[in-house]
């Protein structure tokens, strides 16, 4: 039951519109919290959301729960006093009754709600694969460098990977789902303790110091929904070959995306978890994040737990996978070196100035 289902829903002889799907789903102590998100394929009406839990060992469950329309602008939750100035032909429910039937990896949805909508649909677990969903191109390290040469004037960013794992965030690696309640409790708690060691008070009620916020979070070790890019290949490389152990015979990975058609596999958010599937490119302010800048970073987000296959299902031309040998990995490392790319560069302080010496002298 736990992950995230996306699929579609259609009146079922009453109120409503065809609508998109996205339920997402933990497993907190003993039993189950849910975010339902159903989004009307018209901007006639707003979407909905219903927070509700329910305990384990259920397979199928009727609930009561109270729906919150969503901001046509913000796509967050708020007040139908708020927005319904937008919708003069329409009403929003307070109340619904949800019914949920899982079978496997197929969900069966439907809702009745007090203003008269009745919907029905299904949605599919996104099964969050051991392999990658992306055909990859097997070259040579010469070869690699010879092809972002050829695409230099286009608008690419780079991931490297010790290993062709897929693309996915590590909050959803970790086989969590629901945003909002990170943002409600990770980022606060983290925010309360970290205020006391960073040097810059961040200011979570300001977008940009609370993404800021988030990617110092992200750069040292905190599971969140933020993805790592970077605008230079040789530093996607560099992070490809660093970890690699001596006696790894496989490959290691890079990841190409075409930053620019992001806006026509979904629309852009400037909000963590919007209520529907995104995945959206963040730049933040480098705000006690020293490594930002000497990596290039590029940050993407997304509430979606198989991001490969989002991608794929909108678009084949955006995304692109490169598998390099990792025995060519002490050639590579040696080039790095060569263009100043190296663990002291890449990770300013003491921890990168030993990282960098350990590569040399081991």
């Amino acid at each position: 039951m736990r992950g995230q289902w996306l699929g579609s829903c259609h009146p079922d002889g009453g109120n409503g519109f065809p609508s998109e799907l996205m339920i997402n789903i933990d497993k907190v102590g003993k039993h189950f919290s849910v975010a339902a998100y159903v989004n009307p394929s018209t901007t006639d009406a707003p979407g909905s959301v219903s927070y509700f839990t329910f305990p384990e060992g259920r397979e199928r469950l009727s609930a009561n729960v109270n729906l919150f329309p969503i901001h046509p602008d913000t796509k967050l939750p708020t007040e139908w006093s708020v927005i319904k100035k937008h919708f003069p032909n329409t009403t929003h429910a307070d109340v619904a009754t949800i019914e949920l039937d899982f079978k496997k990896d197929l969900l069966e949805f439907k809702v009745e709600a007090d203003n008269g909508v009745k919907l029905i649909g299904k949605a599919e677990n996104s099964v969050l694969p051991d392999s990658s969903h992306i055909a990859p191109n097997q070259i040579s390290w010469q070869e690699f460098k010879r092809h972002v040469a050829s695409v230099i004037d286009a608008d690419f960013i780079f991931r490297g990977q010790r290993e062709p794992w897929p693309l996915r965030t590590s909050f959803h690696r970790l086989e969590r789902f629901l945003i909002n309640s990170f943002i409600k409790q990770d980022v606060q708690q983290l925010h309360r303790h970290l205020s006391a060691i960073t040097q810059h008070y961040f200011d979570l009620n300001v977008p940009e110091q609370n993404g800021a916020f988030l990617n110092l979070l992200q750069h040292h070790g905190y599971p969140t929904p933020l993805l790592d890019w970077t605008l230079s290949p040789y530093v996607a490389a560099f992070f490809a070959f660093k970890g690699v152990p001596a006696d790894y015979s496989g490959d290691v990975r890079i990841y190409m995306l075409e930053q620019s058609k992001l806006t026509d596999v979904s629309e852009q958010s400037l909000f963590l978890d919007p209520a529907f599937p995104h995945i959206s490119r963040w730049e933040f302010v480098a705000l006690d994040n020293p490594r930002a800048v000497p990596q290039q970073a590029v940050t993407t987000v997304s509430n979606v737990a198989d991001i490969e296959k989002f991608i794929l299902n909108k678009s084949e031309n955006i995304l692109w996978a490169f598998d390099i040998p990792a025995r060519e990995r002490n050639e590579v490392m040696k080039e790095l070196r060569q263009m100043g790319i190296t663990a002291a560069s890449m990770f300013p302080g003491i921890d990168g100035v030993c990282a960098h010496f350990k590569e040399q002298n081991f």
